[in-house]
C-alpha cells in the first residue's frame, strides 16, 4: 500500500514504487476510520489515504459530544495522531462543498459567474488546507473531488491551486508512469457490503 506522497517521488525523482502497488482512500474522514481502519493499518503496518472534509471535522473537533462510529467525524487531535503514525496521510475534501443541495459536489452553479466560482471554490479549498495545516500541522498535497464530481472547469482550478495528485470515483485501474498524470485517479468504490477480495481479483 502506497500513499499520494509515494506517487509524487516516483513522478518527480524517480523512486521506485512496488510491483503491485495499491492506494487504500477513505473518504469523509469519519470517526469510524479512526476507530476501525487506523488499527488494522498499523496491525498489518498499511499505509491509507484519508480525505477529510474541513467543515464536518471542525464541527466535531469543537463538539464536547461524545463522537459516535455511526455518524461523527475525526477531530483535529485524531488527524495529528493517525498523521504522525506515518501510516495516513490527509487528503482535502474540501471545507464546506461536500453537498449535493445547492451544486453537485464543487461544480460551479448555475447561476454562478466563472470569476465568482473561482473565487468561492478557491477560498473553501484554501480554507481546508489552512485549517489542516493550523490545527492538525499537515499540509495535504492530494485533493479527493466530492462524489467525484468533476470537469475542465473545477479540475483547471483545482490544478492551479498546486495539488499534485487528485481523485476522482471513475472505477478502473490506473497505469502508472513517469510521464502519465495523477490528475483524477480511477478508484475502485467498495460499500461496506461488499468484498475487497472480489476487487482484488478483478483487477
Amino acid at each position: 500500500a502506497i500513499t499520494s506522497a509515494d506517487l509524487i517521488a516516483f513522478k518527480e525523482q524517480g523512486i521506485p514504487l512496488p510491483e503491485k502497488s495499491i492506494i487504500l482512500t477513505f473518504d469523509d474522514g469519519y470517526f469510524n476510520n479512526y476507530t476501525f481502519a487506523y488499527p488494522l493499518l498499523k496491525k498489518y503496518n498499511m499505509k491509507g489515504v484519508l480525505s477529510v472534509v474541513g467543515k464536518f471535522t471542525e464541527d466535531y473537533s469543537t463538539d464536547t459530544s461524545p463522537l459516535n462510529n455511526n455518524y461523527s467525524h475525526i477531530t483535529y487531535e485524531q488527524i495529528k495522531e493517525v498523521s504522525n503514525s506515518g501510516l495516513v496521510e490527509i487528503a482535502n475534501h474540501s471545507y464546506n462543498m461536500h453537498s449535493m443541495k445547492k451544486r453537485r459536489g464543487i461544480l460551479r452553479m448555475k447561476n454562478e459567474s466563472p470569476e465568482k466560482y473561482k473565487e468561492n471554490l478557491t477560498q473553501d479549498i484554501g480554507k481546508c488546507n489552512n485549517m489542516l495545516t493550523e490545527k492538525c500541522g499537515v499540509s495535504p498535497v492530494a485533493f479527493t473531488y466530492p462524489f467525484g464530481c468533476v470537469n475542465k472547469e473545477s479540475s483547471s482550478i483545482i490544478n492551479e491551486m498546486g495539488f499534485k495528485v487528485t481523485y476522482g470515483c471513475e472505477e478502473g485501474l490506473n497505469k502508472i508512469s513517469r510521464e502519465h498524470s495523477l490528475k483524477e485517479l480511477k478508484r475502485y468504490n467498495r460499500s461496506n457490503d461488499f468484498d475487497i477480495r472480489k476487487i482484488l481479483n478483478q483487477v
